[in-house]
């Protein structure tokens, strides 16, 4: 399963470089149309993210209005005339994913190996859009597997030589997720079809358009001991920037890096203890408006 990691253009570009590939996930039962809509029945609501088509790559992903009233098993099959996109989460935890979840988790750690600390997590999910449907620009905190399944779509990957320049954005999309971007990063474009894969490293932006046919694909979204101390830096440059302060890119195993991600995890353990130790002092019934007890 995965066979082509161990492809040199993806060893050589992991973990800072988008690169394609070809992948040997295909003809699976558990990704055809049919499949899908009946696992999006059974799942946890939660898991389930349906929404009518986005047309900006620019806008905040998943500001489109929900699907409401209408069963998201109805919506997988109809995809093609649905004007939708439907996201399915967690598919590693259900019970038909559990072999193909368990052969990709294998491929992706002997991917990884010993690099940036070893893999600490893999999930999986689904993305199934309707011809013409946006998936806005953004970036993921964690490394990405991008896997066509079905269909074909355009995608672009920030293509930006200006680490400090790239470092900004970063910070500003994750102070606003939702606000989207106001302008596109330098990127790269690929058209992918079935059998088509990309790798994208963590706070890479990439943006997709869906061709002239419903597309399926899955993202294998995997974090090792780099990302999660990355992500940790990143929310400690975040305070940086709000307190006027500068911040720089930094390797997340450097000592400035270790630094910052301790400095972050002290800051949310003393936001967690100062939220539980608050204590809700009912006010006399006596006691004058205003007044202390």
């Amino acid at each position: 399963m995965l066979r082509t990691l161990e492809d040199a253009a993806v060893q050589g570009a992991f973990p800072r470089r988008c690169a394609a590939f070809r992948h040997d996930v295909v003809d699976r039962p558990e990704l055809t149309l049919a499949a899908l809509a009946a696992l999006v029945d059974r799942v946890p609501v939660r898991w389930v993210s349906a929404r009518r088509a986005q047309r900006d790559p620019r806008e905040g992903r998943g500001l489109a209005p929900l699907l409401l009233g209408q069963a998201f098993a109805d919506v997988v099959r109809d995809i093609a005339d649905a004007d939708a996109s439907v996201r399915i989460h967690h598919t590693e935890r259900t019970s038909e994913w559990r072999d193909l979840a368990s052969e990709i988790e294998m491929a992706v750690r002997e991917f990884v190996g010993d690099r940036e600390g070893g893999v600490d997590s893999v999930n999986l999910g689904v993305f199934v859009a309707s011809p013409g449907s946006v998936t806005p620009a953004h970036p993921d905190r964690h490394h990405n597997l991008l896997l066509q399944i079905a269909g074909a779509k355009a995608i672009w990957l920030e293509d930006d030589a200006d680490a400090h320049r790239h470092h900004l954005r970063v910070l500003d999309y994750f102070e606003k997720p939702n606000a989207g971007v106001t302008e596109l990063p330098p990127a790269r474009a690929l058209e992918m079809t079935v059998g088509d894969a990309v790798y994208i490293p963590p706070y890479a932006f990439h943006w997709t358009e869906v061709l002239d046919r419903p597309s399926v694909a899955l993202s294998v979204g995997f974090s090792t001991r780099a990302s999660v101390a990355r992500a940790e830096i990143c929310d400690f440059d975040r305070r940086l920037r709000r307190r006027g302060l500068r911040s720089r890119p930094t390797a997340p195993f450097s000592v400035t890096g270790r630094a910052k991600a301790a400095l972050e995890r002290a800051a949310r353990e003393r936001s967690t203890r100062a939220q539980t130790s608050r204590v809700i002092v009912p006010e006399s019934p006596d006691a004058e408006p205003g007044a202390q007890s």
